[in-house]
């Protein structure tokens, strides 16, 4: 392997090779490092460390390897004398597999060679602030870590410096202790060299690792000290917004607001998109204390929920100022419509929600706009406002030709036929739930959208006495609920859907033997010989969906058929409508014979 550098000095990098014998979807990533060694030309002794990781997802096979991997260079690099380098690698191995217990490795204490060159240590600090600032690189940990060790006493400022780039990279590891550490030894530093701006900023960022170990107290105090030193606008918004964070978690809700309104007015002037931020974050903290409040203090619960959706409007109005990304401008309003409309405030609700719908459509994205304007229309109690609504949602998608906007306008003139069938509009009812089954089943929606269609169908349609059509109806519901998996509710849903179906078949059989009865007293034998036969077609339906607990009342129902049916005395005056009879009569008894009763 070739030695990558200049002689003289220690050199790292890292890269990934293919392992084609291993399959194209593993990679070795290999660490290159190299020592001083009198005994080789150049003075120099390369080493390389490799291990193993996915190609598609970059993992490697152990993180504790990847994240510590030029520690074990080090610890090789220890060995240079009797180069024991496989017995190094073997417990290397060894403690990678067996991870519980695992002593942690101290950072801060982290040895750095006497002879490592000040002037180079200032160089080496430049170049790892570059890798991380522009590339991340986690692996310029182990350089700004002998770097703060090597300047430390010697060049406070640029040591403070280095140990802020050791947290960062710690930071952005959640390895937050030793974050915490590295932060708090930049504060010695930079206060060692009378930079308070520094020691601020480091104050301010050990605050913010020792928050993710909760350690609540201690973070305030970290971030109180960093006010003192801390002048940019920028940072003391940032640390504003922490530590209010920090003080709502600890239920100080006052100190917490206070904070977060110093940071947003702060941030409005310097960065609209971290006002925003900020914005939502304290609206979501609002509406978090108002819940905590409404069982004893509801009034004053109120008002947070409106100062969380005026907050939301802020958020809102900062992204617009932007000019850019519209949808989470929207976003932003509709959760204060949300709000609003938890208030009662109606007319603001649906104002915010026009304003919200119309930034979906600026930003070409109906399918949101429609969605927003459904789901307004379902919190709005006045059926006249619901119903303009879910109109409006209509117009926007019903040239769209995507199978999402299909499924959403199926939805939609669902929620349009409970409307119409409440004002009595059972024809336009009907009409709308046909729209709604028709787009349900082209977008190939779930059965649990499509089977509330079905129902609402069917018991329009029992309203409007047309039994038949809602036996169909409920028997579809039914088998539709059985392809789903096996729940109470389901089950119970199950069998009142096919309750609500036996009901139907048999007022349907009822109607048309009553149409018979009228039929044959009109001398129409045609059409009583008709109606008869379909009267007994839908009660043998109706036999055959019963489950079979429920024979014994089945046999009673179609034993009293008979005999109604054997009583009409004007059947003896048709002949052919009395041959039909008799079939008619023999199919019931077939029906009987079926069900274990004797005739």
């Amino acid at each position: 392997m070739t030695v990558f550098g200049q002689h003289g000095h220690s050199q790292r990098t890292e890269f990934t090779v293919p392992l084609l014998s291993l399959g194209q979807e593993i990679t070795a990533r290999v660490a290159f490092d190299s020592w001083l060694d009198p005994n080789i030309r150049g003075k120099e002794r390369p080493f390389l460390l490799a291990f193993l990781a996915d190609k598609t997802t970059g993992k490697s096979l152990s993180s504790h390897l990847d994240k510590f991997i030029f520690e074990y260079l080090d610890k090789l690099k220890d060995q240079k004398a009797d180069f024991e380098a496989e017995q190094i690698w073997g417990r290397i191995v060894k403690s990678i597999t067996t991870p519980v217990d695992r002593e942690r490795f101290d950072a801060i204490s982290f040895e750095v060679d006497s002879e490592y060159a000040i002037s180079r240590a200032k160089e080496d600090l430049e170049t790892a602030k570059d890798a991380w600032e522009n590339l991340k690189d986690r692996n310029q940990l182990w350089t700004a870590l002998r770097v703060a060790n090597r300047l430390e006493n010697v060049d406070d400022e640029q040591a403070g410096t280095a140990f802020i780039l050791v947290g960062q990279i710690f930071l952005a590891g959640n390895s937050f202790q030793e974050a915490a550490e590295a932060f708090e030894k930049a504060v010695e530093a930079f206060t060692r060299a009378r930079q308070f701006e520094g020691a601020g900023e480091a104050s301010y960022l050990a605050g913010k690792s020792v928050y993710h170990l909760q350690e609540y107290e201690k973070a305030i105090e970290l971030f109180q000290a960093a006010t003192i030193w801390i002048k940019e606008p920028a940072l003391i918004a940032s640390l504003n917004f922490e530590m209010g964070i920090v003080l709502h978690e600890q239920s100080h809700f006052e100190e917490a607001n206070s904070c977060f309104e110093k940071a947003i007015k702060l941030a409005e002037k310097i960065d609209k998109r971290i006002a925003s931020e900020y914005s939502s974050t304290f609206a979501s903290r609002l509406m978090f204390q108002a819940d905590r409040e409404k069982e004893e203090n509801p009034t004053y619960s109120l008002g947070l929920i409106r100062k969380s959706a005026e907050k939301r409007i802020d958020a809102s109005t900062f992204l617009q100022q932007t000019g850019e990304n519209p949808q989470s401008a929207a976003t932003s309003l509709i959760l204060a419509v949300s709000a609003y409309f938890s208030l009662g405030n109606i007319e603001k609700a649906v104002n915010l929600l026009e304003d919200a719908t119309n930034l979906f459509l600026d930003s070409g994205d109906y399918l949101s706009a429609g969605r927003a304007l459904f789901d307004g229309a379902r919190t709005v109690t006045d059926n006249k406002r619901s119903h303009e609504l879910l109109s409006r949602a209509v117009t926007l998608l019903k040239e769209q030709e995507g199978l999402k906007e299909k499924r959403l306008l199926g939805l939609i003139h669902f929620e349009k036929a409970k409307i119409e069938e409440q004002n009595n509009q059972f024809s336009i009812a009907l009409n709308s739930l046909n729209y709604s089954v028709q787009y349900l089943t082209e977008s190939n929606a779930p059965v649990s959208d499509i089977v509330p269609v079905q129902i609402q169908f069917a018991n329009t349609l029992f309203r409007i006495e047309d039994f038949e059509t809602a036996a169909d109806y409920f028997l579809t519901a039914t088998k539709r609920l059985s392809t789903l998996p096996s729940s109470e509710i389901v089950v119970d849903q199950q069998n009142k859907t096919l309750m609500n179906a036996l009901i139907s078949l048999r007022r349907a059989s009822t109607a048309y033997h009553n149409a018979a009865i009228i039929a044959l007293k009109e001398k129409d034998e045609k059409r009583a010989s008709e109606m008869f036969a379909h009267s007994i077609s839908l009660l043998i339906n109706w036999a055959e969906n019963n489950p079979s607990e429920q024979h014994n009342e089945v046999q009673k129902v179609i034993k009293k058929r008979i005999s109604r049916l054997s009583l009409q005395e004007e059947l003896a005056l048709l002949a052919e409508t009395k041959y039909k009879l008799d079939s008619i009569i023999k199919s019931l008894k077939m029906i009987l014979e079926s069900l274990g009763s004797e005739t």
